[in-house]
Order: structure tokens, then C-alpha cells, then sequence
């Protein structure tokens, strides 16, 4: 008898351990994009978290563009993580979560409407300036000491400013039609300036199944908080929630069609400052523990289960199969080389305290961005004569083609004659109603033969309050 018990101890105790083991095995992987000023160092705390609740998740924090690095222009930033992150996606059968904080949420939806193959499950965005920034900031005080808010457009929407990743998101609303006609990031990346590609980016991001929103009154430097729940000031800057802002009614880049899908969960906190919402423990589990699932990974839009590896692979017309990536079997892995060239780093694991170092991977690398879309968008945009050829500037490893002038023909011109001034600023409000009168004069047909179907009646009525050149 005491053998048979014996016996049976050992079963359940083996038994416990597969169970134990496969269910931890289960957990897929998290993906973690850090903001500006950040790097893989601040995110132990989390790191310890989901390690806590998640057992044997791997947690990969992307170590790209660190501190000042982070202040580079975001296209290149966009480029640079997707690089590191498509890897880790195609390894991941079941698909993957998607931590982004700060501005690393606005690098992430840039990855999600440009990699047309994705399989992120969650996409969790922290305290992101999705509809951008606009208020006096201590980050803004100390990078441009000698402007405020109310002036930071002048040195933003110039073709200087735009290499610097804040500038990026800066969204004036008193100053609505510079930055239509000069912002390379934010403006396309909602879709309120016309590229060919929006269609496919919208079609996108809509892949995701989870959208989480997350932000608090008390952040001190997301202004207005409220970006971070897709609302933003109006030109009296009094704030509009997300159902009112055009991008919304319009479903721009597939906002409303997530938000219609139910699939869109906003979490406010109080009491977070911005610096400590990765580190707060009742934020990750009120908001984000949940939804670190381990369900089989689905395309929303798709009934199909998502594509194998090699299905990834032959689409973006790779020849042989990425070798595996430098991981640890548990635990946290640092994947980058701190400055956005290598894709392969040091590997940390969370039981470890000490990093360990690993050779260089062979993973071979999809193809650029700029290669994926940037001959499209070169061919439909020299066509049609709305994106001068003298200012097309591909940004380095980007997926989008900027333009620095106006999107009419001769806008190079103009372009050209305001950068002869030597530094003299030419974004003033007067300078920017006559372009968008002169804009106006683009004909209906040439503005909706960029689209790949003509907008429906409602974004003809309500286009022409986000889009200085679409009627």
C-alpha cells in the first residue's frame, strides 16, 4: 500500500509539471516597444510582473534607438523595429501582443499598417500620443528651449523640424493646415494627407483583435492626456472625445470600423504620472493582464487561422528560411543593437541577474518597407503630378514616400524658393491659407485617383474639414 501511494504522489506531481509547463509554454509572446528618452532598462518592473502572472512568457523589449537616439525621425525608428520585430512574428505561429508605450505606441501602429502580414493579437497602447502632442512639456522645455506651443510649429513643420521624432506628432490645432500639408508622420499615418497606400494600411491595422487604450488625467506630459483615448483639442482646444474627431467619422484608418467591431477597450487611471505607468502594479493588472492571453491567434477580419512562417516568407519574396533567433527559452529578451543597426543582441534572462551574450543571428530580414511600398507610391504619385518629383525624399529605411511641399503640381517650386531664405521660417497662418486656396483648385478626379475606390458620400461632405486638398 504505502508503494501504491508512493506511486501515485509521483503521477500527480508529474502530471502537475506538464500541465504546469504546457500552459506557461502556451502564454504567446510580448513584444515591447519603449517610448522617448527610454530604454530596456526601465522595463524590469514589468518585466517581473508578467513573469509573476505569466509564467514562462517570452518577453522580447526591442533595444533600438535608446534615450536621445529615440529623437530620430519616427519613419526611420519604424523601419529600424520592424526589422527586429517581423522575426520574432514569423516564429510566432499563434501570433503575438504588442506592448508600446509613449511614443513607441505610435511607432507600433505605424508597424501594424505596414506589415500587411502581421499576427498581433493585442496591441496595448500606454499612454501614447495617438492623436498627437500639443502643451509645454519638461521634455519640451529642455529640447527647444527657445520656443513654447504656441510657436513650436514654426521650427516643427519645416522640413528641419520633421527629422525630429516629436516633431513627428506635433499636432497645433490653431495651425491645421501647416501641419496637413507638412506632417510626414502623423498626418499620413492617420490618412488625413493622400497617399496610395491607405486602403492597404487601414486593411491593416484592422487585423489586430484588441485595441487597449490606456492613459490618466495625472500623466504631467501626454497633453492632452486624452490623446492617448484617440480625442484631441479643437481649435479652441477645448478637447473632443474620439467619436468627434474627423478621423473617426470618416474611419480614416479603420478607427470606427474597431470601435463598431467592439473591439476597442479604453482604461483611465488616475493617480499614474507618465514615468511610472510601466512600473504600476495596479495599472498592469486592471488593464493589461488579462489580455497577455494564449488563445490560437486569428486574423479579425480573416476566418482562417493565421499563415505559417513560410507563408510570411513567400509573400515578401524571401528565398530560404530565417534561421532562429538569439532567444532564452524563458524569460526576457533584448533584441536590437541600441543604435538601430543590428538585429540581433544580448539576451537577458529573467532569472538571471546577469546578461548573457549571444552570437549574432543569420534570421534573414523581409523586405524594407521602402521597397515593399515606396515603388508604388513613387509610380501613382510622379503619374499623377501631386507629388513633385524634386522633393520626393524616400526617409532612410522608411515605408513612406514624404513630400515637403504642397500636394499640387509646382509645390517643389514653392518648396524650394522657402528653403532659399537661410533659416527664415515661412509657416505663418497667412502664408497657409493661400496655399490651401490655391490647393483647392485640384481637380475632384486626380484627388480620388490616389484612393483605390472613390470616398463615399459622407467623406465628401465631411472631408474637407481634415483634408486642405481633397475637394
Amino acid at each position: 500500500m504505502p508503494h501504491h501511494r508512493g506511486y501515485l504522489r509521483l503521477l500527480a506531481a508529474f502530471c502537475l509539471t506538464f500541465l504546469f509547463l504546457t500552459f506557461a509554454a502556451s502564454y504567446k509572446p510580448v513584444i515591447v516597444v519603449h517610448g522617448l528618452f527610454d530604454s530596456p532598462s526601465d522595463f524590469q518592473i514589468l518585466l517581473n510582473f508578467i513573469n509573476e502572472t505569466h509564467p514562462g512568457t517570452n518577453v522580447s523589449v526591442v533595444d533600438l534607438f535608446d534615450r536621445t537616439e529615440s529623437l530620430k525621425s519616427l519613419w526611420m525608428q519604424v523601419e529600424g523595429f520592424r526589422q527586429v520585430i517581423y522575426p520574432i512574428m514569423q516564429n510566432a505561429v499563434d501570433g503575438v501582443h504588442l506592448y508600446c508605450y509613449s511614443q513607441g505606441g505610435l511607432i507600433c501602429r505605424a508597424l501594424l499598417s505596414t506589415i500587411p502580414d502581421h499576427n498581433v493579437d493585442t496591441f496595448i497602447s500606454l499612454s501614447s500620443p495617438q492623436m498627437g502632442q500639443y502643451g509645454d512639456t519638461k521634455y519640451l522645455k529642455w529640447l527647444f528651449p527657445h520656443y513654447m506651443k504656441s510657436n513650436l510649429y514654426r521650427l516643427c513643420y519645416t522640413q528641419l523640424g520633421q527629422d525630429v521624432s516629436i516633431c513627428n506628432y506635433w499636432n497645433d490645432p490653431h495651425h491645421r493646415d501647416l501641419y496637413l500639408n507638412n506632417s510626414n508622420f502623423l498626418a499620413v499615418l492617420n490618412d488625413e494627407r493622400l497617399h496610395p497606400n491607405a486602403s492597404a494600411w487601414k486593411r491593416n491595422l484592422l487585423r489586430i483583435r484588441k485595441l487597449i487604450l490606456i492613459g490618466g488625467p495625472d500623466d504631467g506630459v501626454i497633453m492632452p492626456w486624452e490623446s492617448s483615448m484617440f480625442a484631441f483639442y479643437d481649435v479652441n482646444e477645448t478637447v473632443r472625445e474620439m467619436t468627434s474627431q474627423p478621423v473617426y467619422l470618416l474611419d480614416t484608418f479603420g478607427l470606427k470600423t474597431l470601435h463598431a467591431r467592439g473591439d476597442i477597450v479604453f482604461c483611465k487611471m488616475a493617480n499614474v504620472s507618465h514615468t511610472n505607468w510601466h512600473a504600476n502594479r495596479t495599472v498592469y493588472d486592471t488593464c493589461i493582464a488579462k489580455w497577455l492571453t494564449h488563445r490560437p491567434w486569428q486574423a479579425s477580419h480573416d476566418p482562417k487561422a493565421a499563415p505559417k512562417p513560410q507563408v510570411l516568407r513567400s509573400r515578401l519574396g524571401l528565398k530560404s528560411t530565417p534561421r532562429r533567433l538569439c532567444t532564452a527559452a524563458t524569460g526576457v529578451n533584448r533584441q536590437g543593437g541600441g543604435r538601430g543597426r543590428d538585429v540581433a543582441g544580448t539576451s537577458l534572462s529573467s532569472g538571471s541577474p546577469a546578461p548573457r551574450h549571444c552570437a549574432r543571428c543569420g534570421a534573414q530580414d523581409p523586405a524594407p518597407i521602402s521597397r515593399l511600398l515606396g515603388k508604388s507610391l513613387r509610380r501613382s504619385a510622379r503619374a499623377r503630378n501631386l507629388f513633385p518629383t524634386s522633393v520626393h525624399t524616400t526617409l532612410e529605411g522608411a515605408g513612406y514616400l514624404a513630400t515637403r511641399s504642397a500636394r499640387r503640381p509646382g509645390g517643389a517650386r514653392q518648396a524650394d524658393e522657402g528653403r532659399e531664405g537661410k533659416g527664415r521660417l515661412t509657416g505663418t497662418q497667412e502664408e497657409a491659407e493661400q496655399q490651401t486656396a490655391k490647393n483647392g483648385a485640384l481637380s475632384e478626379n486626380t484627388a480620388r485617383s490616389c484612393r483605390e475606390s472613390p470616398p463615399p458620400r459622407e467623406r465628401d461632405q465631411l472631408g474637407s474639414k481634415i483634408r486642405g486638398t481633397w475637394r
